[in-house]
């Protein structure tokens, strides 16, 4: 399985979990990284079943929440996600789980 295949189910309908929304503060002339675009930078555990992704695109940060129902598990998938750190979220979305 690949990263783009987790998927989460929200009540009856089975939604993709990759790649997340992408937030954070911005200005007015800033523009939202959609999709698979920028440069994973950071992965972080929120809880016990989430994990935080910081992006950098055009040269500011950006994050996400990663849910997804397993497998993996939230540990396999925090570690191998912090292995791809300076990746593309386009590159990391072809990764085997």
């Amino acid at each position: 399985m690949k990263i783009r295949e987790l998927k989460r189910k929200a009540g009856s309908a089975v939604a993709s979990s990759w790649p997340p929304s992408w937030g954070g503060a911005y200005g007015p002339n800033d523009e939202f990284p959609t999709g698979d675009q920028g440069t994973l930078v950071d992965v972080k555990r929120q809880d016990k079943e989430c994990l935080i992704l910081t992006i950098e695109y055009r040269g500011k940060l950006w994050s996400g929440s990663l849910l997804w129902d397993g497998p993996p598990s939230l540990d396999h998938l925090e570690r191998l996600l912090k292995v791809h750190c300076g990746e593309t979220i386009r590159s990391i979305s072809d990764v085997d789980v």
